[in-house]
């Protein structure tokens, strides 16, 4: 089962292919994405622009989550959490794909609004640097996985490179690492399969 789930998603500033040093190429032509964008059209362009499985590599990321048949995986990271009109746009997908187990659920930053023991992956593509208060939310999501839940990130590399955002706006491994060891976690898995972005696989500590 998929949950797609409201949160906020890193997304590059873009007006020309290339801008502060890094390609943007693969965004919609006239759209210009920021943190503050309310315009749900503008967001879903960007998500499901074609060009983004070329760089991003679901079917690689897909193949190293190891899922299982039946697990529930929770995507924070899938809209907005504030953003109703995504979340009625991702019921309408559900709807026209004709997957029952697609499932779009509105978050807020405190809160994943998922229920205890409900999900055997939470998955964080592109989305750690917005959260608040981040050590006390992954603490609140050890709660909501089953026993022998795992939480997977997908960020890109914290160094310059020719292609996605700039450094300012990215966490290093390190960093993610740490934050998750305070929150309660051991690193399970560490990954490089991508080009542009790391992989990191943690599971909560046994007490």
């Amino acid at each position: 089962m998929f949950i797609a789930h409201g949160s906020l998603l890193a997304i590059v500033s873009a007006e020309s292919v290339m801008k502060e040093g890094y390609r943007n190429d693969y965004l919609p032509q006239g759209v210009i994405p920021r943190h503050d964008m309310d315009k749900a059209e503008s967001w879903i362009a960007i998500f499901e622009h074609p060009k983004r499985d070329e760089w991003q590599e679901p079917d690689k990321i897909i193949e190293n989550m190891k899922l299982k048949e039946g697990d529930v995986v929770a995507d924070i990271g899938a809209g907005v959490d504030i953003e109703l009109e995504l979340v009625k746009y991702m019921e309408e997908d559900a709807l026209r794909l004709n997957l029952s187990n697609y499932i779009p659920t509105l978050a807020t930053m405190a809160d994943s609004g998922l229920e205890p023991d409900s999900v055997d992956v939470v998955f964080i593509c592109t989305t750690y640097h917005h959260i608040e208060d981040r050590i006390n939310y992954m603490n609140k999501l050890k709660k909501v996985l089953k026993k022998g839940g795992r939480v997977i990130f997908i960020e890109f590399y914290k160094k310059k490179m020719d292609f996605g955002p700039p450094p300012s706006h990215k966490d290093s491994e390190e960093t993610i690492i740490a934050e998750m060891k305070e929150a309660g976690y051991r690193l399970t898995r560490r990954l490089d399969f991508l080009r542009y972005q790391y992989f990191l696989e943690f599971e909560p500590n046994v007490n």
